[in-house]
């Protein structure tokens, strides 16, 4: 069952989508789209997160479609 959250920000999105791709190399991550959507899956600890983000507004939606088994719901 894939997870979504809904992240507010007032950061430019510009700097938001520089670090979230720095931050997906640096866990053997694979990143592709823009900054207002895309499709991400990295290592972190515990496992892979694997989903699709899409900004609107002010507000990113995040939906992992595959993360760890012991990473609780958000």
């Amino acid at each position: 069952m894939a997870t979504k959250l809904k992240i507010p920000f007032t950061e430019n999105i510009d700097l938001i989508f520089k670090k979230a791709l720095q931050e997906s190399q640096n866990h053997e991550g694979k990143f592709s789209g823009n900054k207002y959507r895309g499709d991400f899956d990295f290592k972190a600890l515990g496992g892979r997160f694997t989903g699709n983000y899409q900004v609107s507004g002010n507000l990113i939606e995040v939906i992992f479609t595959n993360k760890p088994f012991l990473v609780w719901r958000f």
